[in-house]
């Protein structure tokens, strides 16, 4: 009788084994990875690291971060009597999430100033508003690894560079007689 009670468990679990293998082979979705995003998609977890990194068969993939405030689905808004702020629309993260906006916010620009992150957050932060000696974008060569960990645009003061992102940049272009400085 135990033997007979062995068999029957072991098919049972042979038939449900072999259910899912084919439920979830037909329902899974194949995403080409060549990036960081879309190993995401893919269902790799971001390594918490700056920038966020993602491994997906062997290969790391590294976030790229162009500027925080970037057009990325998430609008921010001001409120139209009140003036605070709130971010809406929807992300691309895991899982996706939308927030429908209020119907007394106002559209805002976003700047590197104040933007919303991919979770719905409005960021501001006290950028310097000071003109530096010198603009430099730099287009040398760049060969070998690590060449790009910094920026290639900066800005020089008192002989000492400085990066773009403690600048409100916007207001250094409306009050600062200052041209971009090539640099081969």
């Amino acid at each position: 009788m135990k033997k007979k009670n062995w068999i029957i468990i072991a098919i049972l679990v042979l038939v449900i084994w072999t259910w899912g293998s084919i439920f979830f082979e037909f329902n899974r979705v194949e995403v080409d990875v060549n990036d960081f995003e879309s190993c995401l998609l893919a269902g790799n977890p971001a390594m918490e690291s700056y920038p966020r990194q993602c491994m997906h068969d062997g290969v790391n993939y590294v976030e790229e971060i162009k500027e925080k405030w970037r057009n990325d689905g998430i609008e921010l808004r001001q409120h139209e009597i009140e003036g605070f702020y709130g971010c809406f629309g929807c992300n691309i993260g895991n899982p996706a999430m939308c927030v429908d906006p209020v119907p007394e916010m106002i559209f805002a620009e976003e700047n590197q100033a104040r933007y919303c992150t991919n979770d719905f957050e409005v960021v501001e932060v006290d950028l310097l508003e000071i003109c530096p000696d010198e603009w430099i974008l730099n287009q040398m060569p760049c060969g070998g690894e690590g060449c790009n960990e910094f920026p290639r645009e900066y800005f020089i003061i008192d002989g000492e560079r400085r990066e773009l992102e403690e600048f409100n940049v916007d207001w250094i272009k409306e009050n600062c007689d200052l041209m971009k400085q090539v640099a081969y």
